[in-house]
This record gives structure tokens, sequence and C-alpha cells, in this order.
């Protein structure tokens, strides 16, 4: 059997790289799933970018600089293109940028299911979405 691809959302990445105390346990546990070669982790240049962004206001540039590091050595990164941009415009997701990543993932062909604490954002998504929690509970 082919090991799972997942898409992972910012907020999980963060939860991993900043250790955040209320996440950090099933964000911990999905990369651990990573590391035994139960999985295969994928994220887009966006995530990243946001990423450096947040962890630089909260901590420094060398600890944004790191954190994105460490993601781009175990993680896929996926572009998003214009298409992507516009269908995520066109289409009934409230958050422009969680739609964007979306589009990008399924046009990409290479994405089992997508891993988010924001489920909600995606409940038009055709492709299965999982909180952390339940990726590792099932």
């Amino acid at each position: 059997m082919n090991k799972p691809r997942l898409f992972v959302d910012s907020d999980v990445i963060l939860d991993l790289v900043l250790q955040r105390d209320d996440h950090f346990e099933f964000a911990q546990n999905l990369f651990g799933q990573y590391q035994q070669g139960k999985c295969a982790l994928f994220t887009s240049s966006i995530v990243l970018a946001n990423m450096h962004f947040i962890i630089r206001k909260l901590h420094d540039i060398n600890f944004a600089n790191s954190s994105v590091l460490f993601v781009n050595k175990h993680f896929k990164i996926i572009d998003a293109n214009n298409d992507d941009i516009e269908n995520s415009i066109q289409s009934k997701f409230s958050d422009f940028e969680d739609g964007v990543q979306y589009f990008a993932a399924l046009r990409s062909k290479k994405i089992d299911a997508l891993v988010t604490r924001n489920v909600k954002d995606y409940k038009h998504a055709l492709l299965p979405v999982f909180t952390p929690k339940q990726w590792c509970k099932r």
C-alpha cells in the first residue's frame, strides 16, 4: 500500500515548530508518522511565507529562517498558480488563502488528504479533511 500524501495547513505546521501547548501533541504525532515512513508531507509556498512572517513577529529572523528551512527539508512544497487563485475567488471557500492552497493541492494530483485545525474552512473540499487528532487516531 502506498503511504498517504498529506497536505498540511499552516496552523498545524506552526503548532509543530512553535510547540504550541494545546496542539503540539498531535502535530508532533503526525510528524512522527512521517519520520517512520508512514506518510508523506506536503504544504504550499504560501504556508512558508506566512509562517516566516508569523514566527519573525513572535521570535526573531534566525528562528523564522531555521523554521522555514526545517519545513523545506521535510515537506514537499506545492506552488500555487493563476488558476488556483481564480478558482479560489470563484469557489465557495470563505477563506481565500485556504481556497488557493486547496486548489493547488487538488491540481497537483499528489494529495490524498488535507490536515488542518480549521476543518470548517474546507467544507466544500472534494479531498478528505482531518484535524491532526482525527488523522492520528484513525
